[in-house]
């Protein structure tokens, strides 16, 4: 007797995961936090399941997208980081960075640190902030990486009401 949904299915052999490479995307480049915890995870887990797991830079909204159109079978996982979520928000993108991704798993977690030089007369948060607001307009500079800390940046920015610059790293102030 065939099954039908009004009497239920019968049970049904779980299929082996996985059957085939798996390669996780880092929408990073190689040598980036994201790119380390990938390739750590791509080495236990390569081992644990006895299948090839490839890490595969591809920086930008490009890599990103590139998962986001792959075959929703859990063989494409993308290394997010939070800065994932406010995609549609920074930048014009043809995915939805919410809807179109499922969260497997917490991997890890840093801490954004503000550093300033040694002779800086700032030695806290709220000094950093009095002298700030002291300063004239972006005077000081802050240095990010990424667009995690650019958000931070932009958030104490708006919270203590300080003029900054924010500057990447890539640039010199």
């Amino acid at each position: 007797m065939a099954s039908s949904p009004a009497l239920g299915t019968y049970a049904q052999p779980e299929v082996p995961y996985p059957t085939q490479l798996v390669r996780i995307v880092v929408p990073f480049s190689a040598g980036s936090t994201s790119d380390l915890l990938a390739r750590t995870i791509s080495d236990r887990l390569s081992t644990r399941w006895q299948q090839q797991i490839i890490v595969e830079n591809r920086p930008g909204i490009a890599g990103t997208a590139s998962v986001a159109k792959a075959q929703p079978d859990g063989y494409t996982i993308i290394m997010a980081s939070n800065g994932h979520a406010i995609l549609d928000r920074i930048s014009v993108i043809t995915f939805d960075p919410i809807k179109d991704f499922v969260g497997i798993s917490g991997v890890g977690t840093l801490p954004l640190v503000l550093v300033v030089p040694p002779n800086s007369p700032a030695t806290s948060l709220l000094d950093f902030i009095d002298l700030a607001r002291c300063s004239r307009q972006n005077e000081l500079c802050l240095r990010w990486v990424g667009s995690t800390t650019y958000m931070a940046g932009e958030l104490l920015k708006r919270i203590a009401k300080i003029d900054v610059l924010q500057v990447p790293l890539s640039r010199r102030a």
